[in-house]
């Protein structure tokens, strides 16, 4: 009788267990996919300049948005990896390194940018309206791809490898499937 009461009871809280990781992670997928709404209806600064872009999300093309920091040390590690899938993807995604610029020094992100020679477009969040309040301080470098219509199809937080990075490129060509 203690068996089957121990087992009766093993089984409802193993489904109690799973009902509650059920609700979270389908309440992050929820807020990702505000995120992403949100995301695409914001406008940054370009690093250094007045000018600004919206931040190009289900425009027809994928995205990946690169959260990075110059003191960072796994964006440090990172920097070369997204620097060399730019020069191979640059025609067929969006490549965008955001930095909360209120994390960080404009001399320190300048070096970062010289020191990887980077080419892609560097956005500033300036106040952390997309870093802290769309995306909610994910950390660094954080990695977000989406599909040409705007469905986030990877996430990727702290350091990687390339063919990892590649992957996530790839799914966001490939769209969400």
């Amino acid at each position: 009788m203690k068996r089957k009461l121990s087992i009766v009871l093993m089984t409802v809280v193993s489904l109690l267990l799973l009902y509650t990781v059920g609700r979270f992670v389908q309440e992050r997928i929820d807020a990702l996919a505000g995120a992403t709404q949100a995301a695409g209806s914001y406008t940054l600064k370009h690093f250094g300049s007045e000018e600004t872009m919206p931040v190009p999300i289900g425009d027809g093309k994928p995205a990946a948005l690169i959260f990075f920091a110059s003191w960072c040390p796994y964006c440090n590690q990172d920097a070369a990896k997204i620097v060399k899938l730019h020069e191979v993807y640059e025609d067929r995604v969006h490549i965008l390194g955001i930095n909360p610029a209120y994390r960080d020094d404009e001399d320190e992100v300048r070096k970062y940018i010289d020191k990887h020679r980077i080419d892609y477009p560097i956005l500033t969040d300036e106040v952390g309206g997309l870093y802290d309040n769309v995306y909610e301080k994910p950390g660094f470098p954080s990695v977000f791809v989406y599909d040409k219509d705007g469905r986030l199809v990877s996430k990727i937080v702290g350091a990687t490898t390339y063919e990892r990075l590649d992957a996530a490129f790839r799914k966001g060509l490939e769209g969400a499937r």
